[in-house]
């Protein structure tokens, strides 16, 4: 191993002189014709410095005027609110438009969900981002109604998220 590695060395050393010797035969000479005025570090004048051939010209826009705030008051009171209360396509309702209520499943908050798969058969499982946070806190110890408060989702929506667990088998009661 240690052979190699010498032998890589003394090639990358006898290419990098073999180049270095290559680039002293090929160099043209040096001329310095530059100005003092382009060595003190001034900027170049106008016509010296020009943009690539490729380069387009854009126009830039100086007169640029922040609003005032009045303004930008104004445009806020002026929002659109329109859309606020108008439901996506698709959105389940909690009651269908004939006035009947769809049923929720109904657990006791005092009873414990206990988790029952483990972690390779939970990565298989169709889970949604909520479900999965409701049952990492599921530890077999906490009631429903401690979930409400530590996982911070309404009653119903907690409820529904466990029930949709136990029919998936991920939890017991």
């Amino acid at each position: 191993m240690i052979e190699r590695l010498v032998a890589a060395s003394r090639a990358a050393v006898w290419i990098a002189r073999r180049d270095d010797s290559l680039d002293r035969r090929n160099r043209a000479p040096i001329t310095i014709d530059e100005s003092l005025e382009k060595q003190s570090g001034t900027l170049p004048r106008r016509n010296e410095a020009s943009a690539p051939s490729w380069a387009d010209p854009a126009p830039v826009s100086v007169t640029t005027r922040l609003p005032s705030r009045h303004e930008r008051e104004a445009s806020s009171r002026t929002v659109d609110w329109s859309g606020v209360h108008t439901r996506e396509p698709g959105f389940v309702e909690d009651e269908p438009e004939d006035g009947v209520p769809t049923p929720r499943p109904k657990l006791p908050l005092s009873c414990v969900p206990r988790r029952v798969v483990d972690e390779r058969t939970l990565l298989t499982l169709p889970l949604d981002h909520r479900a999965g946070f409701v049952l990492a806190h599921i530890d077999g110890a906490t009631d429903i109604r401690t979930l409400i408060d530590v996982c911070g989702l309404p009653q119903d929506e907690l409820v529904a998220l466990i029930e949709q667990l136990r029919v998936l088998h991920a939890i017991e009661l």
